[in-house]
């Protein structure tokens, strides 16, 4: 059987036990202590322990209302240093009402939190304007923090992963953003692994106090502002100052001569046209006459210089001709080379009695015998005029003929 003890102290006041514990205590205050050890209450109710709360029942009989704190405010409301709901010994802490149907948080008589009558919670601002407002700086901490927006299954968020920030737009990293020394993207490929997985310099773009770096790993440096590691493709005219091309030769192997480079030229043929940019408008062609090759026509004589692009266009690498086209200017001048030294070979292949006419001289002078090559002339019976030298002219010319001995008049 249970056993209660009701005891008055000489001091009036009044105990409860419950197995030998006192439960209740009522002091000459008027104070209230429930709960085991509670036996010295500071306040007008102090519960040592949790406390439920059950549906009670209004004085009107039958009338039903779910249980409730009431603070004894008569409706009023009140401020930030003065809550209606405090901590013992701290007054300035606590819960109070700023206004009708509104809610305020506050800690050494600053209001904290604000939960407005229209269900928009504010942190730093006592009227927010939007569902959840935050007036002030924001730190996610800790490794695995994220803050993330929810629609329907897709999201858009930020999380923290180390000393980096990621940009979502699903449960897993899409977009990463973090270095020691610049803001490093890291983007998830296909069927690849979580920008989560990237780490170091494993990037795929990468802005630092030099410039923009594009591709796996590229970082700009002093003097380069522009880095892209990997193919290019650009849609429209570009302006350079200048560009250079890799060609040392510890990049190459199998190299070998251009052969028959005056023949792929001679099947070349360049044309002017003009680009289609009502049909094409998304390439920004250059607008006006321009002159190239055909890649169709092209492809035939030199295949290496023309690919097939992704969108189906055939596009053209102008730079790989220049090569072909020394080397068929070299295979020119040695051709030519060669028929100078013939005709230099025939001139001097003349006989002694060769005349030469000087413009500036009515007179006319016999050439040195030793030019002449009195054989090879002597084959032939009949009189011969030479082209002038130098032609053009602009003051004099030298004008050489030949005339038979045996000619009886010219």
């Amino acid at each position: 059987m249970k056993t209660i003890k009701l005891i008055f102290a000489a001091t009036l006041s009044l105990f409860v036990f419950f197995k030998t514990q006192a439960q209740l205590n009522v002091n000459s205050s008027g104070y209230v202590g429930i709960g085991i050890g509670n036996t010295a209450p500071l306040e007008a109710l102090q519960v040592g322990g949790n406390a439920v709360f059950t549906t009670i029942y209004n004085r009107t009989p039958g009338t039903q209302y779910m249980p409730m704190i009431v603070c004894d405010n008569t409706g009023t409301t009140t401020t930030a240093t003065t809550p209606d709901y405090t901590w013992l010994n701290d007054s300035i802490t606590g819960i109070f009402h700023p206004g009708a149907w509104q809610i305020g948080f506050t800690t050494d008589g600053v209001e904290r939190l604000h939960i407005h009558y229209t269900g928009n919670v504010g942190i730093g601002t006592n009227s927010p304007s939007q569902l959840f407002q935050v007036n002030g700086n924001t730190l996610l901490s800790g490794t695995s923090s994220k803050l993330m927006i929810n629609d329907t299954g897709y999201y858009v968020g930020l999380a923290r992963n180390g000393s980096d920030f990621l940009i979502n737009n699903n449960e897993s990293s899409l977009l990463r953003l973090g270095s020691n020394d610049g803001i490093g993207f890291y983007a998830k490929t296909t069927g690849g692994n979580d920008a989560n997985s990237y780490s170091g310099t494993n990037y795929n773009m990468f802005l630092n106090q030099y410039g923009l770096g594009i591709g796996a790993s590229a970082q700009a440096w002093s003097g380069n502002a522009f880095y892209v590691n990997g193919n290019s493709y650009f849609s429209g005219t570009g302006y350079s100052t200048g560009a250079w091309t890799s060609s040392d030769s510890r990049f190459k192997t199998n190299i070998q001569p251009i052969d028959s480079a005056m023949q792929k030229v001679m099947k070349l043929n360049g044309k002017f046209f003009v680009y289609n940019q009502s049909a094409f408008s998304q390439y920004f062609f250059n607008p006006g006459i321009n002159f190239g090759f055909i890649a169709q026509e092209l492809m035939r004589v030199l295949p290496q210089t023309v690919r097939q692009e992704h969108d189906g266009y055939y596009s053209v690498n102008y730079e790989a001709i220049i090569p072909i086209l020394t080397e068929a200017i070299k295979s020119q001048n040695k051709r030519i080379d060669s028929l100078q030294n013939q005709i230099n070979s025939c001139c001097n292949n003349t006989q002694q009695g060769m005349k030469v006419k000087n413009g500036s001289n009515s007179d006319e002078t016999v050439m040195n015998a030793d030019i002449l090559n009195e054989n090879a002339v002597s084959a032939n019976s009949s009189s011969i005029l030479y082209q002038n030298t130098p032609n053009p002219f602009s003051q004099q010319t030298n004008i050489m003929y030949y005339i038979p001995t045996t000619s009886q008049g010219s």
